[in-house]
């Protein structure tokens, strides 16, 4: 029981304190340290700049009885035959 609980004490000594992400620190008022932080992060990851942000195209909207008409009608029939088929 000794051994297996030995490891125990040296890795309550040796842990480290976790660093403190920059949202926590903005939500307690050290602003300056968190922007400090991320220009760390920014530096040790190349320097660059984001590339653009892509909004993807709408998805139009779908009502539950628009599955019985066509083309979702044969699109639900032919993958409930493939999901059926494939039961062995």
């Amino acid at each position: 029981m000794f051994i297996i609980a030995s490891p125990f004490p040296y890795r309550l000594v040796s842990a480290q304190k976790p660093p403190e992400s920059p949202r926590w620190l903005e939500s307690q008022g050290r602003t300056a340290e968190a922007e400090a932080l991320i220009a760390v992060s920014k530096e040790s990851a190349g320097g660059g700049t984001l590339p653009a942000l892509v909004v993807p195209a709408p998805v139009a909207q779908v009502a539950a009885l628009d599955l019985l008409k066509p083309p979702l009608l044969q699109r639900l029939l032919a993958g409930s035959w493939v999901l059926i088929r494939s039961i062995p």
